[in-house]
């Protein structure tokens, strides 16, 4: 077995006196989690479901998170190809699914849930990126934007019958 190369020093402080994790600590937590996620085969979900097919990649995941409690991650599901009206809402069930797990192992990380639905052909999967949680608050508030905008200009759309049945 290989061993642990060590973390490197977890915080930087800026110049007004503010602490974040450093880039270098953020690299080391990100290659830990996708060797764990490509070891386990990462999350499985029954096709075009939000059903996981086993429970592989939970457990060692949850181990790596739990050591690194002051770590944000941003939970990043793509799914495989599907329609756009299909994709996203599957998306955001599997983010839910994922993060309900790791919080059942007592993961008690700050996450930031983001469904893209099918963007790539890169097949589904979900991304685990680790953050800062400054960077995390930062992200979970634009992606929130986003999405609320998007259900806004879907409302307001729908005032023009064409443009719904092109969506």
């Amino acid at each position: 077995s290989s061993m642990q190369a060590p973390a490197p020093e977890q915080w930087v402080t800026d110049a007004f006196g503010r602490k974040s994790l450093s880039p270098d600590f953020i690299a080391h937590v990100k290659k830990e989690v996708e060797n764990s996620l490509y070891w386990s085969g990462g999350f499985q979900f029954e096709e075009g479901t939000a059903e996981l097919k086993d429970q592989k990649a939970v457990d060692p995941l949850a181990a790596i998170m739990k050591g690194y409690p002051n770590v944000a991650f941003h939970v990043i599901c793509y799914t495989e190809e599907m329609p756009k009206e299909q994709a996203v809402p599957i998306a955001v069930k599997r983010c839910a699914v994922v993060m309900e797990q790791l919080n059942k192992c007592d993961c008690k990380n700050f996450m930031v849930p983001e469904a893209k639905g099918h963007k790539d052909n890169m097949g589904a999967r979900i991304e685990m990126v680790p953050l800062d949680l400054g960077k995390a608050q930062a992200v979970a508030s634009a992606v929130g934007q986003a999405e609320a905008s998007l259900f806004d200009l879907k409302d307001r759309a729908c005032d023009t019958p064409q443009w719904c049945k092109q969506q």
